[in-house]
């Protein structure tokens, strides 16, 4: 027996995560040097306390206590996890998220003859699956949301409470051109520019979506034909006035809105594309030609005997 419990001390204490042991009353009889380290209590210290004393949990986000754990098992003899958003406060006060599970010690006889709880910590876990999620749902580039985001966005905000919706599509003029003239360096910064003044534009309901290389998505609820309108010019005007060096901010905007819950949200969704793509035709040409112009001046204030060159 002896070797036996010396055979199951020496495991938990090799175990990588923190790991307590307590006996059949709750009381604290082992503790690794991961979980000294992560409750800020020796051994020496927590031996013989009660497991809630060292091993005390609140939920992360009302503070409220967590039940003890060791006296869940105790009483139903079963393996538990704790919940989400648990939280070891330790000696110092510190706060640090984990994830754990409890299960029960027995005997030869099936007895429950303690308890042992292993645990975590969960900060870097829980940044990774923010980040992942993240990803999954933003662009990368501008940390818009990306065409799967609004693909579900679309799907959830086409109800009856939403309408009007008012549906707006911009393409951004010219970042082909930018791109080949300046390289992809200056187009991304264009791009992170256009998602500046979408994300000042907007308001804290819409929808803001980068769905394509220069193409960006506005759902706006509970906005009429007027509003839409009104936030297309005034888009293209806070896009005229922006700065990026010598480049030229220059949007094709497009919108339509469904008012009644007749209307097909995908035919909305086209026609504010066609709309845009007509804009588009009108602004495209004027933009690359003053694209144009900027690029030789910028070619010709750096290098003066290329001018004649150029013109000719």
């Amino acid at each position: 027996r002896f070797i036996e419990q010396e055979k199951f001390k020496t495991t938990l204490l090799s175990v990588g995560d923190a790991v307590i042991a307590t006996d059949d009353r709750g009381l604290i009889t082992v503790m690794n040097k991961v979980a000294e380290d992560l409750c800020e209590w020796t051994i020496s210290e927590a031996y013989g306390k009660p497991l809630d004393v060292v091993f005390n949990i609140i939920h992360e986000r009302t503070k409220k206590p967590c039940e003890n754990p060791a006296r869940q098992v105790l009483l139903t003899g079963e393996t538990i996890e704790l919940a989400n958003h648990t939280a070891l406060v330790t000696k110092t006060g510190k706060l640090i998220p984990i994830e754990d599970s409890a299960a029960p010690i027995k005997g030869m006889d099936g007895v429950v003859i303690g308890v042992v709880i292993v645990f975590r910590d969960y900060t870097i876990k829980r940044e990774q699956i923010r980040r992942v999620e993240f990803l999954s749902y933003n662009d990368h580039l501008t940390g818009l949301y990306n065409r799967r985001f609004f693909e579900e966005s679309l799907k959830k905000l086409d109800k009856p409470k939403n309408l009007p919706l008012s549906i707006t599509v911009i393409d951004v003029n010219g970042l082909k051109l930018v791109n080949d003239a300046y390289g992809h360096e200056m187009g991304d910064r264009l791009l992170m520019e256009v998602a500046r003044i979408l994300k000042e534009s907007c308001g804290k309901k819409d929808i803001i979506a980068r769905t394509g290389g220069d193409e960006f998505v506005i759902l706006q609820p509970s906005t009429d034909i007027k509003s839409a309108d009104d936030f297309k010019n005034s888009l293209k005007k806070i896009s005229e006035k922006a700065q990026l060096d010598s480049i030229i901010v220059s949007l094709a905007v497009g919108y339509d809105v469904k008012t009644n819950s007749a209307q097909d949200i995908y035919e909305i969704m086209r026609q504010a594309d066609n709309r845009m793509y007509k804009n588009k035709l009108k602004s495209g040409k004027y933009m690359r030609s003053r694209t144009i112009e900027a690029v030789l001046q910028n070619i010709n204030n750096k290098y003066d005997n290329e001018q004649i060159h150029t013109e000719k």
